[in-house]
């Protein structure tokens, strides 16, 4: 959970880093999807949730798929919005 929340967020900061640069469209997809995205791969999240499940943990498995989903999403928009208003400071 706490790879693809972080993971999440170093995203976020990067696609707008990325974004307000011309020549950032090159990197984008190499280091968002290529780089960052075999950081946070969802693979373990989704072995994870089976292994929970198969243990009869389903609350522990739907607490898990919920905070995970909500906090990487969540980190994404903070991670896009610090760096944001980071960005317009330093304009």
């Amino acid at each position: 959970m706490l790879i693809n929340i972080t993971g999440s967020f170093i995203i976020g900061v990067a696609w707008t880093l990325l974004s307000s640069f011309e020549s950032g469209s090159r990197w984008t997809g190499f280091i968002i999807t290529g780089v960052l995205g075999g950081y946070t791969t969802y693979s373990s999240f989704s072995l994870d949730f089976v292994r929970l499940t198969q243990q009869g943990r389903w609350i522990d498995a739907s607490v898990y798929a919920g905070l995970t989903t909500l906090g990487a999403i969540a980190a994404c928009l903070i991670g896009v919005f610090i760096t944001s208003r980071i960005l317009k400071l330093l304009q």
